[in-house]
């Protein structure tokens, strides 16, 4: 081992007694456990139609929807609920995002593509809802998440409609993670709303670069793979997008305090594929669809020439 590195070793360890094992631990939980407590901001939790979100969850609870459960790579147990629209035209997969759920960020953009002809699938990411699995992941295995939910929709309707996969911040990031894969040849596009790059990414803005905050993610990431079995450099949206051969459209508030736009900017610069980005003014984190709810369903009609 270089020299160099020896020293930044001993200099990470030697900060563990001034940041503190619990601290480390309730770090960690944070970002991987959704029932620990949240410190972190959360533009959502502050959007300005909190009746918008009232009204699509009675919505989504008056739907005849058919609960499916199916397994993910790891044989972790995946549960989803399947509006089956009069004459659909396609399947919208949609995948919500970190510490949510599908009501609250997905019915309320669900709704109006249901009257468009899309069926759509709503997923519980795992370790969240009613899906299995400990913890969160961040992407990493939600991308594989996202193939098991693309081969299933194939499979049960033998291919007859074209999909289509939507995520919201984590769960733009996993789809877009996915694009790397082999997807079922009817997976016609992606929708990725306030998307990251990486897991390390977005937690290294989340938690701050000083050189505590450093040595807090470096032990946490430690931690994490030790008991969930990720690293947070694991996988990366932008060399997915480099392999990615479907088509994406990128959404994004301009004011996003959580995870920045300029982090679209870049999966939309790396993308290889046909792309388009929209860049919602003045919107917060996952909060296009609030801002303006036309010119997103119209975003995503125009792009993909339904």
């Amino acid at each position: 081992m270089k020299k160099t590195s020896v020293v930044a070793a001993g200099l990470v360890f030697a900060a563990v007694p001034l940041i503190g094992y619990g601290f480390i631990r309730k770090l960690v939980s944070s970002l991987i456990d959704v029932n620990s407590e949240n410190p972190f901001n959360d533009d959502m939790s502050k959007a300005s139609d909190y009746d918008l979100n009232v009204r699509s969850s009675r919505w989504a609870e008056q739907q005849n929807m058919e609960t499916v459960t199916i397994l993910s790579k790891d044989k972790t147990r995946l549960v989803g609920h399947l509006l089956e629209v009069p004459n659909a035209q396609r399947i919208m997969i949609m995948f919500h995002g970190w510490r949510t759920t599908w009501k609250s960020d997905c019915a309320k953009i669900g709704k109006p593509l249901s009257k468009l002809g899309c069926s759509i699938l709503f997923a519980e990411e795992r370790g969240q809802g009613l899906s299995g699995g400990k913890y969160m992941t961040m992407g990493v295995k939600e991308r594989y998440d996202v193939l098991a939910w693309s081969r299933y929709i194939d499979s049960r309707y033998e291919g007859k409609y074209p999909i289509y996969l939507h995520g919201i911040s984590m769960g733009a990031t996993s789809v877009l993670m996915a694009g790397e894969f082999n997807l079922p040849t009817n997976v016609k596009g992606i929708i990725a709303d306030s998307g990251y790059t990486t897991p390390k990414a977005i937690v290294t803005k989340l938690a701050g670069n000083s050189g505590t905050a450093k040595a807090a993610i470096y032990l946490g990431g430690l931690r994490i793979s030790r008991i969930a079995g990720f690293k947070l450099d694991e996988a990366d949206a932008r060399e997915a997008l480099k392999k990615c051969k479907v088509p994406v459209l990128f959404i994004h508030g301009s004011e996003d305090c959580v995870v920045p736009c300029s982090m679209s900017k870049e999966n939309y610069a790396a993308c290889n594929s046909r792309k388009s980005i929209y860049i919602c003014e003045g919107a917060g984190h996952g909060l296009s669809f609030y801002s303006d709810r036309t010119a997103y369903i119209n975003k995503i009609v125009e792009f993909f020439d339904w």
